[in-house]
Order: structure tokens, then C-alpha cells, then sequence
């Protein structure tokens, strides 16, 4: 365990990909993000790709790829949500921090 630097990506998201309109073939299962998490459409609501996360990969015994969908929420958090470019799974959410994250400090996303 060491200290994180604000600005360091710390994990990225990736799941089933979906066009826009299209749903989920789990439910609401809780793990599902859009691709661009930020952008919003002009009536407020979320449009465009997006992914969900099948529920045999929810524990991260079985899955540990990607960890995104592992952080806790906070409503004070230290890490924010953005999007990368991955060398293998292309434009995907991911999650860097927004301050410097001490050795042992749980990593939080609003």
C-alpha cells in the first residue's frame, strides 16, 4: 500500500456494452454506467452507450479486470469519475482521484 498523488487514475469499468436505448439484459442490478458518465442531454436525463456488469462478475473473486464497480460511495469522495482510453477494452469509464489519497484510505466515488 502506498500514497496515491491526485490526478492518478486508479481503475477503469468495463461490462457488457450497450447502444443507446437499449436495455440490460440484468435487471437493475445496481452496476450499470454510462460510457461518457458526464454528459447529459439537454432535457437533464442520461443518454448514449452504456454498460452493465453480469451478476456472475459482481464478486471480485470471480472478476478482477477491472475494480470500478467496486468502490464505495461518498458523498464527500476523493476520487471522481472520468472516462480512458484502455489499450484493450477502447473508451471506457474509469475512476481517478481528485486529492491525494493517503496508504490504507478507502478510494470513494459520488
Amino acid at each position: 500500500k502506498k500514497d496515491i498523488p491526485a490526478g492518478v487514475l486508479v481503475t477503469y469499468y468495463n461490462g457488457i456494452r450497450m447502444k443507446a436505448g437499449e436495455k440490460s439484459p440484468y435487471d437493475d442490478t445496481g452496476y450499470a454506467i454510462f460510457v461518457e458518465w458526464n454528459r447529459d442531454s439537454k432535457d437533464g436525463h442520461k443518454k448514449g452507450e452504456h454498460m452493465d456488469l453480469p451478476p456472475q462478475y459482481h464478486s471480485s473473486a470471480a472478476y478482477r479486470a477491472t475494480l470500478a464497480h467496486k468502490i464505495n460511495h461518498s458523498f464527500t469522495p476523493n476520487c471522481s469519475w472520468t472516462n480512458a482510453d484502455h489499450p484493450c477494452l477502447g473508451f471506457v469509464p474509469s475512476i481517478t482521484t481528485m486529492q491525494e489519497v493517503k496508504a490504507g484510505e478507502e478510494l470513494t466515488i459520488h
